[in-house]
């Protein structure tokens, strides 16, 4: 979009913000609407805030630019009520009380060592 740092730092932290927002929502949603559900309604929100955010910063216009903008924090909403809570409970909810620590533990460490992954790799990728 070619903003200033401070507006990227700004805008960046409202991602933050929002992402924050998304995270307070499944207290209020899981129970009632499943996991199933929120992880579907989740994965589906994503999909089409990220296919929107490419076919509007296509047209390389600074109002396209903006709606992109807005597609990225949306996304970031759909992550929060979805992809965040539900891998964390899950685990230890499938298991029986016997396993339920090791499964959470495994699950908790794939989940980070995946985080590594993508973090390590994705400069990279971008970079060639």
């Amino acid at each position: 979009m070619h903003v200033s740092r401070n507006a990227s730092l700004l805008l960046g932290g409202g991602t933050s913000l929002t992402y924050l927002l998304g995270s307070v929502l499944p207290l209020f949603l899981i129970d009632r609407f499943g996991r199933r559900t929120l992880l579907m309604v989740s994965s589906a929100g994503q999909t089409m805030c990220f296919s929107l955010a490419a076919i509007l910063l296509s047209c390389n216009t600074l109002r396209t630019a903006c709606g992109a903008v807005a597609m990225v924090f949306i996304f970031q909403l759909f992550l929060g009520v979805g992809w965040l809570p539900v891998p964390w409970f899950y685990p230890s909810e499938i298991n029986t009380t016997r396993l339920r620590s090791r499964g959470a533990a495994i699950a908790s460490g794939f989940n980070w060592m995946s985080v590594f992954a993508i973090v390590k790799i994705t400069p990279i990728a971008i970079g060639k």
